[in-house]
């Protein structure tokens, strides 16, 4: 809840909003906006997407994963990636990166 609530606020200032322009935003109170972006009260599921639809981003931005929408070249990637016709051509692909980062923990989350 403390790491959502840094977050929180962490892209609110970010966005020049105040937590009362926020609270506003998502039909809150700046008390409740406060004891979020602290930890001291839980988000609910619907919270945090009114929260991240406000401050402009994905739920998985404030809940500490990576958004990899962000990245024009990820995009890209993804529509190149919807155009391979076959399981082969994919395979091949990813035989191509696996090679080009010899390093990589398949179980490792992306970088943010």
């Amino acid at each position: 809840d403390v790491r959502i609530g840094e977050a929180i606020r962490a892209r609110r200032l970010d966005r020049g909003l105040s937590a009362w322009e926020l609270a506003g935003a998502i039909g809150a109170s700046e008390k409740a906006m406060v004891r979020f972006e602290s930890g001291q009260s839980r988000i609910s599921a619907a919270t945090l997407l009114r929260i991240a639809g406000a401050l402009r981003c994905s739920s998985r931005v404030l809940l500490g994963e990576p958004d990899l929408f962000a990245d024009p070249e990820a995009v890209r990637l993804v529509g190149a990636w919807s155009l391979l016709d076959s399981d082969a051509e994919r395979r091949s692909c990813l035989d191509f990166l696996e090679a080009l980062t010899p390093n990589l923990d398949p179980d490792a989350k992306p970088k943010p």
